[in-house]
């Protein structure tokens, strides 16, 4: 259960030291109030501690459902999959030559405005853009990714890379990304932390290492292999 167990800091203390205690005298005051007059004391009682319970859990509910969600969606979709690979020198979709080049890359190529069309090659450490009239090879990203939201509290992001003429697939790497429950919503807007928070997520985890994350990058060089790596 707490191994998928996602709520922030804030919303941790707001539920300690507000929530908790605001709950413990609304359910006082129900019992003096009104439970206490209405019934005998030993069913106010089973009654109050009833009520206890149910808003205390309310919040630690909503939270162990969206980890058994987070849980469920990183087992069945999160990661990195190749279905095919290729070999090629160069890829479309990436200017970073220079970092690419160390993996044995000689080129990268993308598109621009328009009907633009750029590669990038290294000369003696320095890289040259060049404009092209037409893509010297097939493979690349397909796109920016797509997005598809899952409830209230998931999103799923899912990052290709195929052949961008036939859009055949050769590779995926999905993220699932843990938006928080609704105690964290409230003590994230009442606090205004909201803009340093980010989602939680699976997907970028390393198979052959623990600390290494993932990145888009990995897809091409898994998927797409130059000849003199082969």
């Amino acid at each position: 259960m707490f191994d998928h167990f996602y709520v922030t800091g804030v919303g941790s203390l707001g539920y300690l030291f507000i929530y908790a205690p605001l709950s413990f005298f609304i359910v006082r005051w129900f019992y003096r109030k009104i439970a206490g007059r209405v019934v005998d004391s030993r069913r106010a009682g089973i009654i109050s501690i009833t009520l206890m319970v149910l808003i205390l859990g309310a919040p630690i509910w909503d939270i162990n459902q969206i980890g058994q969600e987070t849980k469920r969606l990183c087992e069945e979709k999160a990661g990195l999959r190749v279905y095919k690979t290729v070999e090629a020198d160069g890829f479309i979709g990436g200017r970073s030559i220079d970092i690419y080049a160390k993996h044995g890359y000689l080129f990268t190529e993308r598109a621009g405005s328009g009907d633009k069309k750029y590669r990038y090659t290294l000369d003696e450490g320095r890289v040259v853009e060049e404009e092209i009239h037409n893509f010297s090879v097939s493979h690349g990203y397909l796109g920016l990714g797509t997005d598809e939201v899952i409830g209230d509290h998931h999103s799923v992001h899912t990052v290709a890379v195929g052949d961008i003429n036939t859009q055949e697939v050769y590779a995926e790497f999905v993220r699932v990304l843990t938006y928080p429950g609704w105690i964290d919503n409230i003590f994230i807007g009442v606090t205004g932390t909201g803009s340093g928070f980010s989602p939680w997520l699976c997907g970028d985890e390393s198979p052959d290492s623990g600390e290494k994350k993932l990145t888009i990058s990995d897809l091409i060089y898994q998927t797409i292999k130059p000849s003199n790596k082969q």
